[in-house]
């Protein structure tokens, strides 16, 4: 029997009993084995994570909110080359354009420049004084309050 979804590693991971949860084909560089990053060896078991450029890339491919959403909240993008990013990017949509989603894959690409340069203006903007009276902030010149004077809180039970 053949396992559902893409050829290769679903079959084989099918055949030993695994199931890809997961049956989106990633959006990769062809040359993305080469920034794979090594998590563990347990024998003849090799486990391996995407590199940074390749999660992105993959994210930015797929398009959904979610996705952009990661890219930005876990922090990846930060140490990200863009120009690398578009030429991987750009290098992974062209190796595997099928007939109409070259544009899905270039508006990807547009939604996903539109929120780094959100990103980097927010990034680079000086922080707003607090203008409130009540500030979280302690003030180090303020005196300490006695804890000591305080009333205590007192607790009323009902029946």
């Amino acid at each position: 029997m053949v396992a559902p979804g893409f050829a290769g590693i679903d079959n084989l991971l099918y055949e030993y009993g695994f199931s890809v949860v997961n049956k989106t084909i990633p959006i990769l560089s062809p040359d993305y084995v080469d920034r794979l990053k090594k998590i563990k060896e347990a024998g003849v078991v090799h486990i391996f994570s995407l590199g940074r450029y390749d999660i992105a890339t993959s994210k930015i491919g797929r398009g959904n909110q979610k996705d952009l959403d990661d890219i930005f909240s876990s922090g990846i993008v930060q140490n990200l080359d863009i120009d690398k990013l578009e030429k991987l990017y750009k290098n992974a949509t062209t190796n595997r354009l099928v007939l109409g989603l070259d544009s899905l894959y270039e508006q990807n690409w547009d939604n996903f420049i539109k929120m780094y340069k959100n990103f980097q203006s927010i990034k680079t903007q000086e922080p707003k004084p607090d203008l409130k009276p009540e500030s979280r902030i302690p003030n180090p010149d303020a005196p300490a309050q006695d804890i000591k004077n305080q009333p205590k809180p007192t607790i009323k039970f009902r029946r």
